[in-house]
This record gives C-alpha cells, structure tokens and sequence, in this order.
C-alpha cells in the first residue's frame, strides 16, 4: 500500500512526535523553566553581590547556596525521566547491534530489510568527522529513520516551541 520511504519517514514523525510529548509531560518543562529562572536570579544576585563587595548579602546568598545545588540536579533529572520511555521505543524500532549484549533487528530494519535510500546529506560519523556532510550518502531503514526523525525534530520543537510561546502570552483582550 505505502512504500518503504513514506512509511519510516512517517514513522520517525510519529516517533518524534510522541517523544516531544512524553519530554513535556515526563520531563515536566514548567517545573524546569521555573527552576533555571530561580537558579538563574540567585546566580545573577550572587554576581551583583561580589561586584557590590557586599558581604552581608553574599553571606546571606550562601546560606541558600544548598537549596539551589538541590534545584541544579532536579533539573539534570527531569529530562531523564523521558529518556526512560523514549531510549526503548528507540531500539525496538532500530534494533540493537549488540548494544548491552542484546541483537535484536528492531522492527524497521525487520519490515524493509533491502530498504536504500541516497539522500543529499551525509551523516555517517566518518563523513560528519570529514566534514563532508554535503555529499549524497546511501542509507538502510535505520540510518534513514535517524535521519529523518533529526529532520521532524527540528520542525517539530520549532513548530512546538512557537505554539508555547503564544500560549504564554495573554492576548491583547485580556
């Protein structure tokens, strides 16, 4: 029915799509943005303190110095708790190649086994290493599904980002 391009290429979307949403609910991105502007106003009282030679205000700026390390790896952690989900769902569509001992195809190479694709951009790690990324390159189902989720990544987080950023905003009416 579909060819073997138009079925990875939207399974990558779908992959990416589901990814960004488990990233914003699991990775909880409210309570990260809130973090980094709380850790980011202490850092920035800090500076003004030492500029000010103020050691009052740094002595008392000190006193909260534990708090914000425990902000710091709340926000090292809530990205990973997605990663717990969206890794697996990774290699069960691209399998493993023995990667913690386990061999498994994956469901995309298993379905298009053949699948070859020549695209304008070149990837691989020894052509990105080169710098010859703009040289057509072959890919299998995997390497194709990489490359094309890194492509609906890039315009799903810009489509994304902007629609958050007018959700934010209060409408002139308000």
């Amino acid at each position: 029915m579909f060819d073997a391009w138009t079925v990875i290429f939207f399974v990558s979307l779908a992959y990416v799509i589901v990814s960004l949403f488990l990233n914003r609910m699991l990775g909880a991105r409210q309570r990260l943005k809130q973090l980094q502007k709380l850790v980011n106003d202490y850092q920035k009282q800090v500076t003004e303190a030492t500029k000010a030679k103020d050691e009052r205000k740094l002595k008392e700026l000190s006193l909260r110095e534990k708090e914000m390390m425990g902000y710091t790896k709340e926000m090292f952690i809530l990205p990973l708790k997605s990663m717990v989900v969206i890794i697996p769902v990774f290699f069960i569509l691209i399998g493993t190649s023995g990667f913690l001992g386990i061999n498994f195809n994956g469901l995309i190479p298993g379905a298009y086994p053949d699948f070859r694709t020549t695209l304008p951009i070149a990837l691989h790690l020894n052509e990105v290493f080169s710098l010859k990324i703009l040289a057509n390159s072959v890919y299998g189902s995997r390497g194709f599904f990489v490359v094309a989720a890194i492509f609906w990544g890039l315009i799903v987080e810009a489509v994304a980002s902007q629609v958050e950023k007018r959700l934010e905003k209060p409408s002139p009416t308000q």
